[in-house]
């Protein structure tokens, strides 16, 4: 067991297809994990159906750790400035052994993308149903819907697998493979949920009209 946690502890993020074993101390010892974890102010959460473990920060360490706040970091990062309105909730929490890494909105939107092609292929393979995939082409042409296109295929291609190593490593996507296709990891399941979503959408509309939601809820 102190090895399923240390490699937990490591990665943050357990899959039962890619590390079977680890998984599945996990999942068989979850309250002895839970006790190991509870001094560090961390927890294991399970998904059984996906075959699913990742890390969770305790809430002694959230602080406001609510959707919309979440999101307006996403839309913050990506202004001009790169710096967050002065009216923004500073959701600021933070843990000794966790890195924080903020969402650009165009990281944000693709994201929105990606976890819009997971739900399709579990309405038709069932939850758990084997790999979602999303294809690239179909990828850029809704990502340049909302971003605009620069008008060199070349260009959008290189944009949106950018854009993907960086949710890579955020644990929702794989490697692009040789048929031009990504496969798209469970994780995005919890990560991108209809609630962060929502808050997207209202920071989005909220960005478009010139306005911040502070701005937008006094003159409603």
């Amino acid at each position: 067991m102190k090895a399923a946690v240390q490699e937990l502890l490591r990665i943050g993020v357990v899959e039962a297809e890619a590390r079977p074993r680890v998984y599945d101390t996990l999942r068989r010892y979850l309250q002895e994990v839970a006790q190991a974890l509870e001094p560090l102010d961390l927890s294991c959460r399970l998904d059984e159906v996906r075959g699913l473990a990742w890390l969770w920060v305790g809430q002694g360490y959230a602080g406001d750790t609510s959707a919309e706040a979440a999101m307006q970091d996403a839309v913050a990062a990506s202004s001009a400035d790169d710096a967050p309105p002065a009216d923004a909730p500073d959701d600021g929490w933070s843990h000794p052994l966790v890195r924080r890494q903020r969402l650009t909105l165009e990281q944000s939107l693709l994201l929105a993308l990606l976890r819009k092609h997971y739900l399709t292929h579990e309405q038709q393979a069932g939850v758990g149903g084997g790999v979602a995939r999303a294809d690239l082409a179909q990828l850029g042409a809704e990502l340049a819907t909302h971003l605009g296109d620069s008008g060199s295929e070349a260009k959008d291609d290189k944009r949106l697998r950018q854009l993907l190593a960086t949710l890579k490593d955020h644990g929702v996507v794989g490697e692009v493979d040789g048929s031009g296709c990504v496969p798209i990891r469970p994780l995005i399941a919890h990560v991108a949920n209809p609630a962060t979503l929502l808050a997207l959408l209202r920071q989005y509309r909220a960005l478009a009209a010139g306005a911040t939601p502070a701005q937008g809820e006094e003159g409603a």
